[in-house]
């Protein structure tokens, strides 16, 4: 069991007790190694690869990027794979037939359009997953909140204003 206990949010500052920290379990303190081989979903325009990258490498993790530009990607050193997230159904089948031959244990979205290439192809592998269904939704906002709202989910009034609509 964890020796710490929840801090609770209040109006005034909490402080830390000066070595805290230093008490702090090993297995708490240091990230454990996996030997697990991810496919990391996302766009050439994502700023977030290098974090990425670092945190499996730190973990142990052989990662294999799928992006929709890879060129710019080869500097890392490690497998690439090409992905059209415009295509997801398609995206989802090139990505079964790559794991088929070298087998996934997840695959990581970073956004809203990675997310629903990672869930068509994840189902294919059986690998965990989200419904395809709910990531489509997520990229769509109108979707969203009707679905919300069907489920009692509350949220704000809103309204929809088609394309060349005055609201």
């Amino acid at each position: 069991a964890c020796p710490f206990q929840p801090v609770r949010i209040c109006d005034e500052p909490v402080e830390a007790k000066r070595g805290e920290r230093d008490r702090m379990p090993l297995e708490l303190a240091q990230p454990q190694l996996v030997e697990k081989r991810i496919l990391l979903l996302f766009p050439a325009q994502s700023y977030r690869v290098d974090a990425f990258v670092a945190a499996a490498r730190r973990l142990g993790i052989t990662l294999v990027l799928g992006t929709d530009l890879p060129g710019p990607f080869a500097r890392y050193g490690l497998p690439l794979v090409t992905v059209d997230f415009y295509q997801p159904e398609s995206a989802g089948a090139a990505i079964e037939a790559m794991a088929r031959a070298t087998p996934l244990d997840g695959i990581v979205p970073t956004n809203e359009s990675t997310a629903v290439v990672a869930a068509l192809a994840a189902e294919r592998l059986g690998l965990p997953h989200i419904k395809a269904s709910a990531a489509y939704a997520a990229r769509n906002k109108r979707l969203m909140r009707e679905l919300f709202a069907k489920a009692g989910v509350p949220g704000p009034r809103t309204i929809v204003v088609e394309p060349n609509e005055d609201p």
